[in-house]
């Protein structure tokens, strides 16, 4: 195999693949663009770890396909604030989100639980009020909430950033529920007694930005997410929870949501927004289990999660070995060893993963010593090249079959060159483009449009 094309696809799809904006990962190839508008980063450093998602967003729109119901179970809760007094009495409704491709094994015997949590009417009709109609002049630049492209709007406003505020007037009105009802209830529900809230901003998805799309992504970064739209039943789609590999395992929450509504999910929920009509303003809180975390800008949940057999978050110690972040040594080997771990769940997104790295570094597949010359890509010997070759497709292949539309996409490419041990087969490459463009990609979108491509 020609060592251009595993240079090329690394380079080509990695960052798409494995972007990660304000530390989420990223599923499928996001398009990265700049709009033609004059948006204003007003407020946002350009060393803020917040200014990469206002400049250019990772988009993904996938055809038109069946999307999953949400199934509820409601309870009634109180929540307890500090000074152990009863701050707020409602409802809570939780929801489970299943991987259908997961399944037990020596690893975990019963497949990881993943929940939802929705907080019916956390923040009170007036706070909610309060809340929108400030974040409306931060994101539209106008004191009336109107659109002002000539002055400072933009589609993301920064609150709070590595556990520091950032907008002090938005912080102030934002506080009484984040002290008094979230964090108490975060605290209490996922057994973290110090969880702080590390970031928070508001988002605007309007058609006058063309930014009504954010890719499927875990937050990473975020012992626990908090989603609180601020103007439910005004837009069409919204926030999706995505399950597993294919866009087939969207659930739609947004239609769920009423005013004050809170939604709640960890960081192994992969989630996404696709605003089909009208214009979406949301809060987004990402909270860490202490002080200490945030400081350090570590993770520990994610390995200790990935430890007690989460392949998600076994595919997430990957991502930060390979790259070394997160508190988490820069480490081939162990990345691999991740990557294992939740392929053999059958987690798709480990399956492509450690596909990718064994490509790239050929000894981990042979398990041999890591030396300057087995690090070079195709680096291994003529004879061990097709048990490379062979395994990789496999987990590719697996992957594909879930409907992951990276999986499908490299195979597409490589049936088409003639790449990683495949003859050239362009009825192939055809099929597998045409698995990736119902996922939304649009490399493929595009070379299954190219007519001199199929001649």
């Amino acid at each position: 195999m020609p060592s251009s094309f595993l240079m090329g696809m690394l380079a080509f799809i990695v960052p798409g693949y494995w972007s990660f904006s304000i530390s989420r990962f990223s599923y499928g190839r996001a398009i990265l663009r700049r709009d033609t508008r004059p948006i204003s980063l007003m407020g946002v450093s350009s060393e803020s770890k917040f200014s990469a998602l206002m400049a250019a967003e990772p988009v993904q729109r996938a055809l038109p396909l069946d999307t999953k119901p949400l199934e509820w179970q409601s309870s009634d809760i109180m929540i307890v604030d500090p000074d152990g007094r009863s701050s707020w009495n409602g409802a809570e409704w939780t929801s489970e989100v299943v991987d259908p491709s997961i399944k037990a094994t020596s690893i975990a015997s019963s497949t990881p639980s993943r929940e939802l949590a929705l907080l019916r009417q956390l923040f009170s009709e007036d706070e909610l009020a309060a809340v929108l109609s400030r974040a409306l002049q931060e994101l539209t630049g106008s004191a009336d909430g109107e659109l002002n492209y000539a002055g400072r709007a933009t589609h993301a406003h920064v609150v709070i950033e590595n556990g520091k505020v950032v907008c002090p007037e938005m912080a102030a009105l934002l506080a009484p529920a984040l002290e008094e009802r979230l964090l108490p209830y975060v605290r209490k529900r996922y057994g973290a007694p110090r969880a702080v809230v590390a970031d928070a901003l508001v988002r605007a998805y309007r058609p006058e930005d063309r930014r009504q799309s954010l890719a499927p992504h875990f937050d990473l970064s975020a012992f626990a997410t908090a989603i609180v739209p601020l103007n439910p039943g005004e837009y069409e789609g919204g926030l999706f929870i995505q399950a597993g590999a294919s866009a087939n395992d969207r659930a739609v929450v947004d239609s769920h949501f009423g005013a004050g509504d809170v939604l709640i999910h960890r960081f192994d929920v992969m989630h996404g927004v696709e605003v089909t009509e009208g214009s979406r303003y949301s809060l987004v809180l990402w909270l860490s289990d202490c002080e200490e975390s945030v400081k350090d800008g570590c993770t520990p949940w994610v390995p200790v999660a990935a430890s007690e057999g989460s392949p998600y978050a076994s595919f997430l110690c990957g991502t930060a070995a390979e790259s070394g972040s997160y508190g988490i040594p820069q480490n081939a080997t162990a990345a691999a060893a991740w990557f294992a771990r939740g392929a053999e769940q059958g987690h798709a997104l480990s399956q492509y993963a450690l596909g990718m790295l064994l490509l790239k570094r050929p000894d981990l597949q042979l398990g041999e010593e890591t030396t300057d010359s087995t690090r070079a890509a195709g680096s291994c010997a003529e004879s061990d090249k097709k048990k490379l070759h062979k395994r990789v497709l496999s987990l590719w292949t697996t992957a594909a079959e879930q409907g992951l539309g990276a999986a499908c996409l490299i195979l597409g490419t490589a049936s088409y060159n003639g790449y990683v041990g495949l003859p050239v087969d362009k009825p192939k490459a055809r099929f597998w483009y045409e698995k990736a463009a119902i996922q939304g990609h649009a490399e493929a979108q595009a070379a299954l449009g190219d007519p001199n491509r199929w001649r």
